[in-house]
């Protein structure tokens, strides 16, 4: 065998042990935090949270922004800001039957055109989906949470021109809300 041919197959097998060696540390990476939604980048929040509020009857408990109406003569709690009128947090429990990403698919086709991909993010209570589109001058935005049969779904209304400056705010709602 010739030197070349050996110099050729040590490098050979040195590259190969290589991509081993890094496609190990690539996964450990990518799949460290898999499932876990996307890390909490709100650095900014337009309103702090005041004390949890909780519905005994659905089972849950948020804390909604301070200086905020909280709402709870219906089966929906409604949060309000006193200053606008206009922006919203709608909070809703219902029964189902399927996982989320199926409930999340079948809101999807009752929807206008979403304006972003859905986002994930993790709270309190568990993995959260977030589905975001725009109706006329409205962007609404609607996070999803699933317990065995029961489904939280907490709906932010806010005027396009204000939207990104409540929308820090209505994510660190979601991630507050915690099943009893």
């Amino acid at each position: 065998m010739s030197i070349t041919l050996k110099l050729i197959s040590i490098l050979l097998i040195a590259g190969m042990l290589f991509t081993v060696w890094d496609w190990q540390r690539w996964r450990q990476a990518e799949l460290s935090k898999f499932g876990q939604g996307q890390a909490n980048q709100i650095t900014v929040v337009a309103t702090p949270l005041g004390k949890p509020v909780s519905w005994p009857k659905l089972d849950f408990r948020l804390s909604p922004p301070q200086g905020w109406t909280v709402d709870m003569a219906s089966s929906a709690a409604q949060l309000a800001k006193f200053a606008h009128d206009e922006v919203q947090i709608r909070v809703e429990s219902t029964s189902f039957s399927d996982d989320l990403a199926v409930e999340a698919d079948s809101q999807v086709s009752k929807l206008p055109p979403l304006s972003r991909d859905r986002q994930y993010i993790t709270g309190n209570a568990g993995a959260i989906t977030i589905l975001t589109w725009v109706e006329g001058e409205q962007t609404h935005q609607r996070a999803m949470v699933g317990r065995q049969d029961q489904l939280v779904i907490m709906e932010a209304t806010a005027p396009t021109a204000v939207w990104s400056t409540y929308e820090p705010t209505f994510w660190v709602v979601y991630q507050s809300l915690t099943w009893f």
